[in-house]
């Protein structure tokens, strides 16, 4: 689980797991809906390894259980 840099200050304040399916990945989009960033921060976020992720041809999936909610989702 990668988060650091700004994923970390963004959601450092009331943090919690996304509870989920074991081997649940989330679109970018849905990511940048739980984050609350636009789908540009998440793939920033991917391209500098700050949010663990799976690339998949030509897409990227987010393991449900790295995104952290700041509302507590």
């Amino acid at each position: 689980m990668l988060l650091i840099g700004f994923a970390t200050s963004l959601l450092r304040d009331s943090g919690s797991v996304i509870e989920s399916p074991p081997g649940r990945l989330l679109t970018v989009r849905e990511t940048a809906r739980l984050l609350r960033v636009s789908t540009a921060t998440v793939y920033k976020l991917c391209a500098r390894g700050e949010l663990a992720h799976v690339r998949m041809l030509n897409v990227i999936r987010i393991p449900a259980g790295v995104v952290i909610s700041r509302e507590g989702l």
